[in-house]
Order: structure tokens, then sequence, then C-alpha cells
């Protein structure tokens, strides 16, 4: 299949919850495309971790939020897997521990804090970026060029866990998936893609030929001619 002209200025945002396969999706996608690929999820991890070597605790609000005012400018997605904050460079494995995953829990239901790790990602995204995580085309950019929603079976979603990490981070995993349903919702325009019963490869190819039809879709458009509905 033929590479996609890369969305210029504009964010693909690919919406889920644990083992939707989001960020690997993501991740192919935007390399596709070639544009960079951010996992919003780490900054969440990032900063519970970050919050308990300062010694902030995780529900002080008004203290996170002040933390990472502070700490904004020192904070940076590192490809797909790594994030900079405030000298640390932290990747996906050293941020899966349960006390984490917990602690991200934790700071993401904070407004305040939700406020600032927004304006962190929407920087992030800025000048055309694929980003995964829960509410990027509801909240982080609702005006997306292209919105996916994944999801996945219970029974699916819990082999894939079990298959990555051991048993009991894998349940815990699921568990804190439930806790932070309220915040993983599909936007009303967004694509829904079930991805129990599909592979990597045909979930990446799912997601590029709606952002090459979109942008067909467009080109007509552009040219003056409607397709017939």
């Amino acid at each position: 299949m033929s590479r996609p002209r890369p969305p210029v200025d504009k964010v693909v945002a690919v919406d889920g919850g644990v083992r939707t396969g989001k960020t690997s999706v993501s991740a192919a996608v935007a390399d596709r495309l070639g544009v960079r690929h951010i996992n919003t999820g780490l900054v969440y991890r990032a900063t519970a971790w970050a919050a308990r070597l300062a010694g902030i605790s995780l529900d002080d609000e008004a203290g996170l939020a002040g933390f990472l005012e502070m700490m904004e400018n020192d904070i940076a997605f590192i490809g797909s897997h790594e994030i900079a904050f405030a000298g640390y460079v932290l990747n996906d494995e050293d941020l899966r521990t349960p006390e984490v995953s917990a602690g991200a829990s934790q700071v993401g239901s904070l407004y305040g804090v939700r406020q600032r790790l927004i304006v962190i990602q929407r920087r992030a995204g800025q000048g055309g970026a694929v980003l995964d995580g829960r509410d990027i085309g509801t909240v982080i950019f609702p005006d997306a060029y292209l919105k996916i929603f994944l999801t996945v079976d219970v029974v699916e979603a819990r082999r894939r866990a079990i298959e990555r990490d051991s048993e009991a981070v894998a349940l815990f995993d699921l568990k804190r998936d439930q806790q932070d349903a309220v915040n993983t919702q599909p936007a009303t325009d967004a694509i829904v893609v079930d991805t129990s019963h599909l592979s990597l490869k045909q979930v990446v190819e799912k997601v590029l030929e709606e952002f090459s039809h979109k942008r067909f879709v467009e080109a007509l458009q552009r040219h003056g001619y409607h397709q017939a509905t």
C-alpha cells in the first residue's frame, strides 16, 4: 500500500482503554505517516513518579498543579516510549510498576492536575502528530483531524494483559482501567474500531485507510465534487 501524505499541522487522535493496542497502533501509524508519535499516558505516570520523588502527596491537588506549572518547560516526550522529566529520562518499563500505575490514576483524577497536563499535551502535539491516550479526541484535541477509538472485549483484554505482564500486574491494570472508564469515552465523531479479533497490522491498516479516505474526500470537495449519499 502506498504511504499516505503526512497530516501537516494536523493531529490524529487514538483513544482507548488498556490492552486495546493503542500505543503500538499509534506508533506504527505515525511511522507510516512520517510524523511524531506521542504516548500521553507517560506524562501521567511520570507525574506520579516525580511527585513521589519530590515528596508531594498524590492527593495534594494544588501542590501537584504548582509542581507541574514549575516543571512545564522541563517535560518533553521522547519517541514512543520515553519521557524527559526535569533531568530524568524515563521509559515505559520504568513507569509500569503497580505503584506508579495507581499514582497515575490518582493524579489524573484531580481537575487542577489534568488542566496542567492538558497544556503539556497540547504543546507536544503542535505541528502534527499521532497522539494516543484516553481523552485526546474529546478533551486534548477536540478538533483533531482524525479521531479513532479502539475497543477490546474483556476476555481478549485479559489474555493480552497476562501475555505481557504477570497475572497480578495484569489484573491490577484491568481494574484500574475500569476506574478510569469515565475519562475513556469516544468522541461523537470518532471512528470506533474493535481490536478484539484483529492483528496489529490490520488495525494499523484500518486507521490508515480512514486517514486516506478523509484526505480523498477533502480533495474532491476542493474541486467542487460531492459524493452521492
